[in-house]
Protein backbone atom coordinates (compact mmCIF):
# COMPACT_ATOMS: atom_id res chain seq x y z
CA UNK A 1 0.00 0.00 0.00
CA UNK A 2 1.20 3.45 -1.09
CA UNK A 3 2.61 5.38 1.69
CA UNK A 4 -0.17 8.36 1.74
CA UNK A 5 -2.81 5.66 1.56
CA UNK A 6 -1.33 3.83 4.85
CA UNK A 7 -1.02 7.32 6.62
CA UNK A 8 -4.45 8.96 5.88
CA UNK A 9 -5.85 6.33 8.02
CA UNK A 10 -3.47 7.18 10.87
CA UNK A 11 -3.51 11.26 10.85
CA UNK A 12 -6.49 12.31 12.69
CA UNK A 13 -6.58 15.70 10.86
CA UNK A 14 -7.17 13.65 7.52
CA UNK A 15 -10.08 11.26 9.05
CA UNK A 16 -13.83 12.43 9.47
CA UNK A 17 -14.33 11.42 12.79
CA UNK A 18 -12.16 15.07 13.95
CA UNK A 19 -14.01 16.56 16.49
CA UNK A 20 -15.06 20.24 15.84
CA UNK A 21 -16.40 22.78 18.23
CA UNK A 22 -16.90 26.24 17.32
CA UNK A 23 -13.87 27.50 18.34
CA UNK A 24 -11.18 24.21 18.10
CA UNK A 25 -10.62 21.52 15.59
CA UNK A 26 -8.93 18.64 17.43
CA UNK A 27 -6.04 17.75 15.35
CA UNK A 28 -4.39 14.78 17.53
CA UNK A 29 -5.11 13.18 20.65
CA UNK A 30 -3.05 11.47 23.69
CA UNK A 31 -3.07 10.26 26.72
CA UNK A 32 -1.03 13.45 28.29
CA UNK A 33 -2.07 16.27 25.82
CA UNK A 34 -4.49 16.87 22.98
CA UNK A 35 -3.23 19.31 19.75
CA UNK A 36 -6.29 21.69 18.58
CA UNK A 37 -6.58 23.75 15.79
CA UNK A 38 -8.36 27.72 16.14
CA UNK A 39 -11.44 27.43 14.50
CA UNK A 40 -11.60 31.65 13.07
CA UNK A 41 -15.33 33.30 13.30
CA UNK A 42 -15.62 31.96 9.74
CA UNK A 43 -15.45 28.79 10.51
CA UNK A 44 -11.76 27.93 8.67
CA UNK A 45 -9.23 26.43 11.01
CA UNK A 46 -6.17 27.24 9.33
CA UNK A 47 -3.68 24.88 11.11
CA UNK A 48 -6.13 22.18 10.09
CA UNK A 49 -5.95 22.77 6.74
CA UNK A 50 -2.47 23.31 6.36
CA UNK A 51 -1.13 19.94 7.40
CA UNK A 52 -4.09 18.71 5.19
CA UNK A 53 -2.89 20.14 2.38
CA UNK A 54 0.93 18.90 3.25
CA UNK A 55 2.32 15.76 1.54
CA UNK A 56 2.33 12.26 2.78
CA UNK A 57 6.25 12.47 4.03
CA UNK A 58 6.05 16.00 5.43
CA UNK A 59 2.73 14.71 7.43
CA UNK A 60 4.23 12.05 8.61
CA UNK A 61 6.76 13.61 9.78
CA UNK A 62 4.42 15.93 11.79
CA UNK A 63 2.42 13.01 12.82
CA UNK A 64 5.24 11.63 14.81
CA UNK A 65 5.62 14.58 16.61
CA UNK A 66 2.33 14.93 17.38
CA UNK A 67 2.50 11.20 18.83
CA UNK A 68 5.46 11.63 20.87
CA UNK A 69 4.37 14.80 22.16
CA UNK A 70 0.45 14.04 23.05
CA UNK A 71 2.15 10.61 24.33
CA UNK A 72 4.68 12.28 27.19
CA UNK A 73 3.79 16.17 26.72
CA UNK A 74 6.84 17.31 25.33
CA UNK A 75 9.28 17.96 22.35
CA UNK A 76 13.07 17.72 24.25
CA UNK A 77 14.49 19.10 20.80
CA UNK A 78 15.05 22.22 19.47
CA UNK A 79 15.07 20.59 16.38
CA UNK A 80 11.36 19.30 16.83
CA UNK A 81 10.11 22.12 19.28
CA UNK A 82 10.77 25.35 20.91
CA UNK A 83 9.76 28.45 22.22
CA UNK A 84 10.18 31.44 20.06
CA UNK A 85 11.98 33.91 22.44
CA UNK A 86 10.70 37.32 22.68
CA UNK A 87 11.05 39.77 25.43
CA UNK A 88 7.96 42.07 26.87
CA UNK A 89 5.39 39.21 25.84
CA UNK A 90 2.57 37.71 28.23
CA UNK A 91 1.74 34.92 26.03
CA UNK A 92 5.08 32.23 24.57
CA UNK A 93 4.49 31.01 21.11
CA UNK A 94 6.14 27.50 20.24
CA UNK A 95 6.46 26.21 17.05
CA UNK A 96 6.53 22.33 15.87
CA UNK A 97 9.36 21.85 13.50
CA UNK A 98 9.75 19.43 10.46
CA UNK A 99 12.85 18.16 8.65
CA UNK A 100 11.76 19.95 5.85
CA UNK A 101 11.00 23.24 6.88
CA UNK A 102 7.18 23.31 8.02
CA UNK A 103 6.16 25.26 10.79
CA UNK A 104 3.24 24.84 13.24
CA UNK A 105 2.73 27.82 15.34
CA UNK A 106 0.82 27.49 18.52
CA UNK A 107 0.52 28.26 22.38
CA UNK A 108 1.11 25.27 25.14
CA UNK A 109 -1.58 25.66 27.62
CA UNK A 110 -1.35 22.15 30.36
CA UNK A 111 -3.13 19.84 28.75
CA UNK A 112 -3.48 21.04 24.78
CA UNK A 113 -0.98 22.72 22.47
CA UNK A 114 -3.28 25.11 20.74
CA UNK A 115 -2.18 26.26 17.09
CA UNK A 116 -2.96 29.17 15.06
CA UNK A 117 -1.52 28.33 11.79
CA UNK A 118 1.54 26.68 9.79
CA UNK A 119 3.63 27.56 7.15
CA UNK A 120 7.26 26.89 5.29
CA UNK A 121 10.04 28.04 7.77
CA UNK A 122 10.14 31.85 7.55
CA UNK A 123 12.94 34.24 7.33
CA UNK A 124 14.19 35.03 11.24
CA UNK A 125 12.74 38.66 10.54
CA UNK A 126 9.58 36.94 9.52
CA UNK A 127 9.16 34.69 12.68
CA UNK A 128 8.69 37.35 14.94
CA UNK A 129 5.20 38.79 12.69
CA UNK A 130 4.45 34.83 12.82
CA UNK A 131 4.51 34.62 16.42
CA UNK A 132 2.45 38.17 16.86
CA UNK A 133 -0.09 36.60 14.87
CA UNK A 134 -0.66 33.47 17.09
CA UNK A 135 -0.73 35.63 20.05
CA UNK A 136 -3.39 37.51 18.33
CA UNK A 137 -5.44 34.58 17.51
CA UNK A 138 -4.68 33.00 20.66
CA UNK A 139 -5.92 35.93 22.41
CA UNK A 140 -9.65 36.16 20.06
CA UNK A 141 -9.96 32.35 20.85
CA UNK A 142 -9.70 32.95 24.53
CA UNK A 143 -11.99 36.43 24.32
CA UNK A 144 -14.89 34.03 22.87
CA UNK A 145 -14.19 30.89 24.63
CA UNK A 146 -15.09 32.70 27.62
CA UNK A 147 -17.90 34.67 26.21
CA UNK A 148 -19.39 31.39 25.06
CA UNK A 149 -18.42 29.98 28.33
CA UNK A 150 -20.96 33.15 30.37
CA UNK A 151 -23.36 32.35 27.91
CA UNK A 152 -23.81 29.01 28.74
Amino acid sequence: MPVDQQLTGHLSWRRSEVKTTQLFKEIHSGPVKTIVGIVDTNGVCEAHDYLAGLNAADQAQFMARFERYTQIGYLRSPEEMRIIEESGVDIRVHEIKTRNGHRLFGVEEAHRFVASHGTRKPKPKAVKKHAQRTREDYRDVCEREEQENENG
